[in-house]
């Protein structure tokens, strides 16, 4: 029985010296075939399997080869050269011969994920848990368990918010069926969904909006897709019944909700509540077209293109909006906008610095309050459309009438007297 088992375990060998590959080795550490060996000996033996007979240098170097032109689950299996090691030498500082699997992420990549995972409202244990997940799928040294300790998790989250990305991604993606001429169309039906949106109470804790009568509220929505902006994943789709019934909809039914402020989420049966407008209903504007009219893909709603118009996420039309900045607004300007357009006004200020002319769209009520955030020193003002300006007006004088010191330093209301 020992030797048949030692028998199975030399022809099944592929498997563990691809294993081992994945978890010891990276693109600059590689093992020997010996090395390989010596392996598998040691992780049988720490098993309790003393009767483990080992595959011969030359049947894992076999199996190495097939594996080099074999790719298992794309990845890609090399082997690194002794004259190769100089080179290596820039990147790492104890490069080693042998065969290797490429990294499936790199560091930074790896970075990069399990930092956008902590920007989310998760709790530390299941931050840890997927960031160990990732640098398991990456593979190699990389690949090793590590503490997501250098970004603490928020104090305040949402336990259901991965069960709200899971079903919105199975909501969008459900619904699509594949033909010959379109194997995987661009407009699925999806699904419609349903949830409770919550607020945060006055200990920090997210209780489910209610209605007068004390019931929770339910929303209804066809989701387009999940946008991540400015360190937060939003929703963006139709709200259904959000007109009055004797209304036609209106581009304000298109509506962005804070995923982590999602609770008790249902895919729904479209049999019973179908979706009410697909995403190629939508102009790129965000406007609905009108009942038979037909859909045209070079005008069809974009949801990321949609947010980036959006400092803030306030629906509603995005309408140009022109101001000039002086040069220190600029690095601003391009970090909030996706795409504005910046020219040189031939102007300057009362110090002789150059100012900017900035087009952007944006809705008006997103610009006020973005606005208002760098007028302290002067540095933006808005030029059109006057509407927009009134607003500001409006907002100043109320500034005024809120903050005018009761005892001016100069000319006091009781100096007056």
């Amino acid at each position: 029985m020992a030797t048949a088992k030692g028998s199975t375990y030399s022809k099944n060998a592929i498997i563990e010296i691809f294993e081992l590959l994945w978890r010891e080795t990276d693109d600059s550490h590689g093992l020997t075939a010996n090395e390989i060996i010596e392996r598998l000996e040691e992780q049988h033996r720490s098993h309790g399997d003393d009767d483990y007979k080992a595959p011969s240098n030359r049947t894992v170097r076999e199996q190495l080869y097939w594996l080099k032109d074999n790719p298992v689950l794309g990845r890609t299996v090399n082997r690194l050269d002794s004259s190769e090691i100089p080179q290596l030498h820039k990147r790492s500082s104890d490069p080693k011969p042998g065969w290797y699997m490429e990294p499936y992420l790199s560091a930074s990549e790896m970075r990069l994920l399990a930092d956008s995972l902590m920007l989310s409202r998760l709790n530390e244990d299941t931050l840890g848990d997927l960031e160990n997940k990732i640098a398991a799928l990456s593979g190699g040294r990389e690949g090793q368990p590590r503490e997501a300790s250098h970004i603490d998790a928020y104090e305040h989250y949402n336990n259901d918010f991965l069960h709200t990305i899971e079903g919105v991604d199975r909501a969008i993606h459900e619904g699509r069926v594949a033909t010959l001429d379109e194997p995987s169309p661009r407009f699925p039906n999806g699904r419609a969904v349903r949830f409770q949106y919550c607020d945060y109470t006055l200990g920090g804790a997210l209780e489910p909006r209610r209605w007068r009568d004390g019931n929770a509220r339910w929303y209804t929505l066809d989701p387009y897709r999940l946008v991540y902006n400015t360190g937060r994943y939003y929703l963006v789709g139709y709200l259904h019944h959000k007109h009055y019934p004797t209304t036609k909809p209106h581009e304000e039914n298109l509506i962005c909700f804070l995923a982590e402020r999602i609770r008790n989420l249902y895919v729904l049966d479209p049999a019973k509540v179908p979706v009410t407008y697909t995403l190629d209903r939508w102009h790129a504007d965000g406007s609905l077209r009108a009942d038979g009219q037909p859909s045209d893909p070079n005008d069809v709603l974009d949801p990321v293109e949609y947010v980036r118009q959006r400092p803030y996420l306030v629906t509603g039309a995005a309408v140009p909006i022109t101001m000039v900045v002086r040069r220190g607004m600029l690095g601003t300007v391009y970090e909030w906008f996706d795409a504005p357009d910046v020219s040189e006004s031939g102007k300057n200020d009362g110090d002789g610095n150059p100012l900017y002319r900035v087009v952007v769209r944006c809705p008006e009520l997103a610009m006020l309050w973005w606005i208002l955030q760098y007028s302290a020193n002067g540095d933006v003002q808005i030029l059109s459309p006057q509407s927009l300006r009134d607003r500001l007006y409006e907002a100043g004088c109320r500034l005024v009438r809120q903050y005018r010191p009761e005892h001016p330093e100069s000319g006091s209301s009781q100096s007056h007297a």
